[in-house]
C-alpha cells in the first residue's frame, strides 16, 4: 500500500461521547450490513428496532437505491443510553456499517495518493492536542473500509490559488506540502494566514497589499450575519418536513452566531493549546482540500478566518480560550459547514471571504 498522508502531529482517540450518532445522515449503509442485521433478527435483540423501520431506502444521485439507518428522537436507533452502539455490543464492530466504523476519519485520493484526516466535527477531536494515538497509525484501517458510494477523488487540472490566479495541479501539490509544513502550533491563526497570504501571492508572481484589520473583521462579520439570518429563518419558520433535531440544531447554531457577532468587538485571546488545536484544524482543512466546495484556496482560508472569528466571539467561558473551548465551537461550525446548503452560502460570500484573507492582521 502506498503511503497515506495525514496532518503532521495529528492524534485522536474515541471518547464514546455518542455525538457522531446524532444529527448526521446515517448512511449510506452497505446492503450486506442490512441483510446481516435482518438475518440476525435485530428486532428480537434490540427493542427500539421493533417500534418502526430501523432503516429506510433513498435514491442516490446516480439513481441507485441506498440504505440509511433511521433516527429516534434525534439519534441513531441503535444508540444506547451509555452512548455506545447496540449493534457493536451485540455482534461486534464488523456488523456495523462502514461509515460508522470510519467516522471521524475522512479519506480522499489526490494526485499524490491517499489522504486521511480526522473531521473537526468530532466532539473529541480537540483532545488530540493533549495526546492520543497518532492518526498516521490508524489511517490504513480507515482507508481499507468499503464504501457504498466510492471514495472521493480530487484531481483538477488547475487549482485556484487566488480568485483570478491558478497553478497547475502538480505545482499546487508541491506548494500545499510547503504551506502545511509552515503552520506552527504556537502561532496566532490570523498571523499564520497572513504569512500564507504572502506565500500564495508569491507563488503566482504577485505581491499582496497591506492588511487592514478593521476591514478583515467587517468581512468576517458580514459572513457570520448572512449565516445568522439563514439559521434564524430555519429556526423560526422551519420546513414542515424537517425533523425536530435538525430544527433544534438550527436554533443552536443561530444562538452561536448571535454570540459570535456580539463578541466581535472584544475578541478573546487563545490559550497555547487553543492555538495548537486551531493550527491542527488548519492543517486538516488544507490537506483535505477544504477550499474545494467554496472556491479558491484564498477564499477557503477566508472561510477559516470566519471560523476563527466565531471561536473568538462565541467560545464558552471567560479568559483565554483553551482547546476544549475551541473544540466546542469548531465541532458545531464543522457540522454546519458540512451541509451543502451552507457551502452554497459560503460560495456566494466569496468576495467577503477574499476580503478577509486580503486584509487579515499581520501582527
Amino acid at each position: 500500500m502506498s503511503v497515506i498522508r495525514t496532518p503532521p502531529g495529528a492524534r485522536w482517540d474515541c471518547h464514546a461521547c455518542g455525538d457522531c450518532c446524532r444529527l448526521y445522515d446515517l448512511g449510506p449503509v452497505e446492503p450486506a450490513i442490512i441483510r446481516g442485521l435482518q438475518d440476525r433478527k435485530i428486532e428480537d435483540h434490540w427493542a427500539p428496532a421493533k417500534d418502526a423501520p430501523w432503516y429506510e431506502i433513498r435514491r442516490a444521485p446516480d439513481g441507485r437505491e441506498v440504505f440509511f439507518l433511521t433516527h429516534r428522537n434525534g439519534q441513531c436507533v441503535f444508540l444506547k443510553d451509555d452512548n455506545l452502539c447496540a449493534v457493536h455490543g451485540l455482534f461486534g464492530s464488523e456488523a456495523k456499517p462502514a461509515f460508522c466504523r470510519e467516522f471521524p476519519f475522512h479519506v480522499l485520493d489526490d494526485p499524490r495518493g491517499t489522504v486521511a484526516v480526522v473531521r473537526p466535527s468530532c466532539t473529541s477531536a480537540h483532545l488530540g492536542v493533549a495526546g492520543g494515538t497518532p492518526v498516521a497509525e490508524q489511517a490504513a484501517a480507515a482507508v481499507a473500509l468499503p464504501r457504498v458510494m466510492g471514495r472521493r477523488r480530487w484531481a483538477p487540472a488547475e487549482v485556484g490559488v487566488l480568485p483570478d490566479a491558478a497553478l497547475p495541479i502538480e505545482a499546487w501539490m508541491d506548494l500545499e506540502a510547503r504551506v502545511i509544513a509552515a503552520i506552527t502550533d504556537d502561532g496566532e491563526p490570523e498571523a499564520q494566514i497572513a504569512a500564507l497570504r504572502g506565500t500564495l501571492f508569491a507563488a503566482v508572481g504577485r505581491a499582496p497589499g497591506p492588511g487592514d484589520a478593521h476591514r478583515a473583521r467587517m468581512a468576517c462579520g458580514a459572513v457570520i450575519e448572512a449565516l445568522r439570518r439563514l439559521m434564524d429563518r430555519a429556526a423560526n419558520d422551519p420546513d414542515p418536513r424537517a425533523e425536530a433535531h435538525r430544527v433544534a440544531f438550527a436554533r443552536a447554531m443561530r444562538d452561536l452566531l448571535v454570540a459570535a457577532l456580539g463578541g466581535m468587538a472584544a475578541p478573546r485571546p487563545l490559550a497555547p493549546d487553543g492555538r495548537a488545536y486551531l493550527a491542527q484544524v488548519l492543517r486538516t482543512f488544507l490537506l483535505a482540500k477544504g477550499q474545494a466546495p467554496i472556491g479558491s484556496v484564498a477564499e477557503g482560508l477566508g472561510a477559516f478566518l470566519v471560523e476563527v472569528a466565531v471561536v473568538r466571539g462565541a467560545a464558552p467561558g471567560e479568559g483565554p480560550i483553551d482547546a476544549k473551548g475551541v473544540g466546542a465551537v469548531v465541532a458545531k461550525w464543522s457540522k454546519l459547514t458540512d451541509n451543502p446548503a451552507i457551502a452554497g452560502v459560503l460560495r456566494m460570500a466569496r468576495p467577503a471571504l477574499y476580503d478577509a484573507f486580503l486584509n487579515v492582521e499581520t501582527s
